[in-house]
């Protein structure tokens, strides 16, 4: 016999918040099977696999418009690889944009660590008007 779920019982089962399966309800990513005598949402365990590659997509970074279109491409008997491709490779691309900016971020951190620790202005804390300085250059390298 098939496991069903109420949404609490599937909310403990993936790992995600209730009022976030009731989100994906309303944007049509997720749908109760059935609703229990009581009223009471009923999910299957395609539901509860589907929750499941929905938080791995996330994790992965995937927003969810991209996720929904994921979740189409899997139930295609036959996905158009060039277009899953190129959802990987537009994400790829956006780690090594963030990935770049991180590393900028720990280069000024790393900086101003320096110059406190070698004593050039900080009896008066100049690194804080330093740090001021370069996080709005971030700011603005962002915007």
């Amino acid at each position: 016999m098939a496991r069903e779920f109420t949404i609490g019982t599937l909310a403990t089962a993936t790992g995600t918040p209730v009022s976030t399966i009731r989100y994906y309800e309303r944007i049509g990513i997720l749908e109760a099977r059935k609703r229990s005598n009581s009223n009471y949402r009923l999910y299957g365990e395609r539901e509860q696999e589907l929750l499941q590659f929905v938080n791995a997509s996330k994790s992965l970074g995937f927003k969810l418009e991209h996720i929904k279109l994921l979740l189409e491409l899997r139930e295609d008997p036959a996905p158009p690889q060039p277009q899953i491709e190129k959802l990987l490779e537009n994400r790829l691309s956006e780690l090594e944009q963030q990935l770049g900016h991180l590393r900028e971020v720990q280069d000024l951190i790393r900086s101003a660590l320096e110059r406190c620790r070698g004593g050039n202005g900080c009896g008066e804390c100049a690194i804080l008007d330093q740090l001021n300085i370069e996080a709005a250059e971030i700011s603005g390298k962002s915007a």
